[in-house]
This record gives C-alpha cells, sequence and structure tokens, in this order.
C-alpha cells in the first residue's frame, strides 16, 4: 500500500492500545507535576480548557491522516474509549489519585478531560467524511 492511499480499516485495537498508552502517560505525568501550588481562576480556566481543546484537536488530526474519512469516527472512538474510562475513574477518585493537585480541583481537571475528548471526536467526525442527509 502507498503512502498516499488511506487504509481502509484501521486496526482499531492498535488505535484503542494507543489511547490507553497516551492516557497513562498523561495521567502519570500530572500525578507526577509539582502543581500543589496551582491555583486558576475563570479566566485561567476556561484559556486552560481551549488550548487543552486545541491540543487535543491538532493530536486528532495527525491520528486520523491516514486512515480512510469513512473509518476516522471508529478510530477515534477507540482511541478515546480507553481514556474516557480510565478518566471517568480518576475524576471520581481525584485527591486520592492526584494528592499533587489543589483541593477541589476536581471540576476543573474533568473539564480539561471532556474538553479533550469532546475535540478529538469532533475531528474524527468533522473529518469523517460521511454521507449526507438531506431533510
Amino acid at each position: 500500500m502507498t503512502p498516499s492511499v488511506p487504509d481502509a480499516r484501521p486496526p482499531l485495537a492498535r488505535f484503542a492500545l494507543l489511547g490507553l498508552a497516551g492516557w497513562a502517560l498523561a495521567t502519570g505525568a500530572i500525578r507526577m507535576a509539582p502543581l500543589h501550588g496551582l491555583r486558576l481562576g475563570p479566566l485561567e480556566t476556561t484559556l486552560a480548557i481551549l488550548a487543552c481543546f486545541a491540543t487535543a484537536a491538532a493530536l486528532a488530526v495527525l491520528l486520523v491522516r491516514n486512515i480512510a474519512p469513512s473509518r476516522r469516527v471508529p478510530a477515534m472512538c477507540a482511541f478515546v474509549l480507553p481514556g474516557m474510562i480510565g478518566d471517568s475513574l480518576t475524576t471520581a477518585f481525584c485527591g486520592s489519585v492526584f494528592p499533587n493537585l489543589p483541593n477541589g480541583s476536581g471540576g476543573i481537571f474533568g473539564g480539561l478531560m471532556l474538553a479533550a475528548y469532546a475535540a478529538l471526536l469532533a475531528v474524527g467526525v468533522a473529518r469523517g467524511g460521511g454521507r449526507r442527509v438531506s431533510a
């Protein structure tokens, strides 16, 4: 297969493993970062969420660039599912999983994670090239 021809059927297990590895690395990095004194006001929180959204969208574009448009949504779903499951647990137990984050920061953490996953899925859908249905 040539690099210019997109793969018709992406290996979904590979995308799921890549998503799991990415989630584990990001979770470990957040846990080890010295973030005790990090306090975000409303403006800083909004900017952090927007930056997270933009970074995740750029990552998604890179991930699906060689995938056939009709297979991009399943590929992105496979990529985000392990992290969404993991982050539902890390958000629920944020104080225990991330003792280095300020108390009460679970909401901000959850917002950042939701923004990132929304961006990944939105790129998969927007670049999916699905069939158009007229009303």
